[in-house]
């Protein structure tokens, strides 16, 4: 069993009992396995225990990065109302046979414990020469708030409003009364010292309120006041672990100089002298012989290697080493990947890579790789130019053309995905390419790609992207196929307008079909609208009678559908570009592609999204979501075409085949997690889920459904977030393949793990 306590605090349930706090995996569900015990003196009595779990909320899955650990456990403990001995509470749990102990209190500490209010005040705002007060509270009777100077002040005159406050509602999972727990309190500002005090219960708590400070001359020491007096409150109220936790959440949560805080970050992950010693000391079952290829290539600088089993000629290897000669190896590089050709079947081995600057002795420009991802490399030769090929498979290809040049490594690794060869990659840096000149692609770079393509039967136009180091390819629409654009709609009758204009006035492509699913409108400029579409040949409106249920509505509408392909769009889009449609259906058509996804922005030019990355947030987000692009973003990877395990719905391309061979949209996910879901199960029939920058939209983003701010749609959410938690639990614990696990699940940057 695993078990991590966190914390102990008053129940909101019962005057006379504690809760332990903490996370553990599911044998916690077993009876017995928990035990509260008093002493007194020499006295033994065990206390009454209830245990509740619930699903840990996916923030904290992040926080806690431990797989095996999938429930929030809160221990209800009844402690005596009255004791006039001392006495000592232990709490403890049985695992494998051992008694473990959580934890031990004294009669004092409990006494402190039960006394002690759940609540918190978390922000002060100073606006408008108003003073907000912001926090929450929970308990079994309501909460006095008070603004005042001195203890018996009678206080200045405030407003109170009351909200939900979801993120902290389910850290108490006793509580069953009203779950408006959050407030703000409002007062005219004033330059007097005021405190701040919430009581319920004749319990009281009372902070002094600082940070309303708006006159002082020194910026600086305005904003040093209200972060001190921020972090004293998360110290006094969540202690010290949640607090430098916030304290590192903040520190990073704006974009940090990438070189210097990634070269703090690799030098804590290259292997120490012991690590690198017990490498050398390991034996394989196969040790496999490496030649390393290379122009000008100085084998000695792999003499340090913790694997060291090197061929003289390539006749008597069994893996070729491609090596650019200005690339410096980890010393563990072989290692890892004998460790790898040693569990699995591979042709093809590359690892992640980052720069080195000799002058000034720090790593920079970390590139880590996404697993096999076609896409990608057909947009750059991200892989690089150093990588490993089993002796078998190099037979079968030949040496590389040395005409290539410095292409002749991505030449060769596109003809070995031709081959079907098993490409697999490491997900650590294992070298350091030397700063120097940038290679740039060139027509050299694109004579190869087309030569692949002509190779694989693919038609496609290739470009220079020379702004972004990249290639752009275009792949030619085969028999003006029907495309039906499906468009659940709920009055908003502009917003459908403006969505369905803009692919009128732009698109040149231009046999589709619009179908419209009109669910329960109640607007008569909406029918209005309708009427207007009616006579047109290629519109149908369709009506949806039964309640909202996203996945549902968009499967009556693919049923309805006249096109052999279909194209999924959200009312509150509009294309910004002629070539949408034709970019989205060239990919669409492709064997080996089941899904296309595109780049939507918000209507101030931020990234709505760029491909979907399963595991962020605890369970999947948008890539790059609400970052610019002319902030030079990770790699220009918005502007790339590349793989992801899935894009959102809301322009979302698919064969009307595959859509019914993946069973359609699951409908148990009535609003959250469906277009994810359907990807993930359209990946499982072993079809790629292409991100295509080149079609791009603007997406005005939940105008026609509203926002998660009712009670039924927050546990609605929290429903399907469980049913996503279960269904696709491999790959949250694994990760997601074409994302990389050396980089952060709580930022949208592709900025490294903390």
């Amino acid at each position: 069993m695993k078990f991590l306590f966190d914390k102990v605090r008053a129940s909101v349930a019962k005057s006379n009992q504690i809760v332990v706090c903490g996370y553990g995996n599911d044998e916690v569900l077993s009876d017995q396995i928990f035990v509260a015990t008093i002493y007194s003196g020499k006295e033994e009595k065990a206390c009454p225990i209830e245990i509740i779990t619930t699903p840990i909320p996916p923030m904290k899955r992040v926080e806690i990065q431990d797989t095996e650990i999938t429930l929030m456990v809160a221990l209800l403990v009844d402690v005596p109302e009255d004791c006039n001995k001392d006495f000592n509470l232990t709490i403890t749990y049985r695992d494998l046979g051992e008694e473990k102990e959580i934890i031990r209190l004294t009669k004092k500490k409990i006494i402190e414990v039960v006394h002690k209010l759940n609540c918190c005040l978390d922000g002060v705002i100073v606006s408008d020469k108003k003073v907000e007060l912001r926090g929450w509270a929970i308990g079994y009777e309501e909460y006095e708030f008070r603004v005042h100077k001195e203890a018996q002040d009678k206080g200045r005159e405030i407003s109170l409003s009351r909200h939900e406050r979801e993120d902290m509602i389910c850290y108490f999972p006793e509580y069953k009364g009203d779950k408006v727990i959050g407030f703000s309190v409002k007062y005219d500002l004033t330059k007097e010292k005021l405190y701040f005090t919430m009581s319920s219960g004749g319990i009281k708590n009372t902070q002094k309120i600082i940070g309303t400070d708006t006159e002082s001359k020194s910026l600086l020491l305005t904003k040093l006041k209200r972060n001190s007096y921020k972090f004293f409150l998360c110290l006094k109220n969540m202690g010290i672990k949640v607090t430098l936790q916030k304290v590192k959440a903040k520190m990073t949560s704006k974009h940090l100089k990438k070189p210097k805080a990634y070269d703090k970050w690799i030098r804590k992950q290259l292997l120490t002298e012991e690590a690198l010693e017990i490498q050398r000391k390991h034996k394989f079952d196969f040790e496999p012989k490496f030649y390393v290829m290379g122009k000008n290539v100085d084998v000695s600088i792999f003499s340090a290697q913790t694997y060291s089993n090197l061929a003289s000629s390539i006749e008597e290897c069994d893996y070729i080493l491609m090596w650019n000669e200005n690339t410096i190896p980890e010393s563990n590089l072989l290692y890892e990947y004998v460790e790898v050709i040693n569990r699995e079947t591979v042709d093809v081995l590359y690892s992640d890579n980052d720069v080195i600057d000799l002058s000034n002795n720090r790593y920079v420009n970390p590139n880590f790789k996404p697993d096999m991802n076609i896409d990608l490399l057909r947009s750059w030769n991200y892989i690089g130019r150093n990588y490993v090929v089993k002796k078998s498979a190099f037979d079968k290809l030949g040496v590389p053309d040395k005409s290539l040049g410095n292409e002749k490594e991505y030449d060769y690794i596109l003809r070995c995905y031709e081959e079907s060869f098993e490409i697999k990659h490491i997900a650590k840096v294992l070298y350091h390419e030397i700063l120097g000149e940038e290679t740039k692609v060139s027509n050299k770079t694109k004579y190869v790609l087309e030569e692949h393509f002509s190779r694989m039967g693919l038609k496609a136009t290739v470009e220079l992207q020379d702004d972004i180091n990249a290639l752009k390819t275009t792949y030619d629409t085969k028999n003006n196929p029907l495309l039906s654009i499906i468009i659940p709609n709920k009055d908003h009758a502009q917003d459908l307008k403006k969505c369905i204009d803009s692919i009128d006035r732009l698109s040149t492509y231009s046999n589709y079909e619009f179908v419209i699913v009109e669910n329960n409108s109640v607007e008569d400029g909406t029918f209005s609208y309708y009427e207007e579409l009616k006579n047109r040949d290629n519109v149908r409106v369709i009506k949806w009678e039964k309640e909202f249920n996203y996945s549902a509505i968009n499967n009556f509408g693919v049923s309805e559908a006249k096109g052999e392909y279909v194209l999924l769009l959200n009312n509150d889009t509009e294309i910004m570009d002629g070539e949408c449609l034709a970019q989205m259906l060239g990919y669409c058509q492709r064997e080996d592609v089941g899904i296309v996804g595109a780049r939507l922005y918000y209507d101030d030019g931020a990234i709505q999204h760029a491909g979907v990355i399963v595991g962020y947030g605890g369970i999947a987000g948008h890539a790059f979501v609400g970052l610019f692009e002319r902030d030079n973003l990770y790699q220009n990877r918005t502007k790339m075409a590349c793989d992801y395990s899935a894009v959102t719905a809301a322009c979302l391309m698919t064969k009307k085949s595959v859509f019914e061979q993946a069973g359609s949209l699951d409908e148990s996910f009535t609003v959250a997690f469906n277009d994810v879901d359907f990807c993930l199960k359209v990946r499982a029939l072993g079809k790629l889920v292409v991100y295509n920058p080149h079609a791009k939209l603007y997406h005005y983003e939940s105008k026609s459904r509203g926002l998660e701010d009712t009670p039924a749609k927050k546990e609605r959410f929290r429903q399907e977030t469980e049913l996503f938690l279960v269904k696709w639990a491999d790959i949250l614990r694994d990760g997601d393949p074409y994302y990389n696990i050396n980089l952060a699940l709580d930022r949208p940057d592709f900025s490294v793990r903390g």
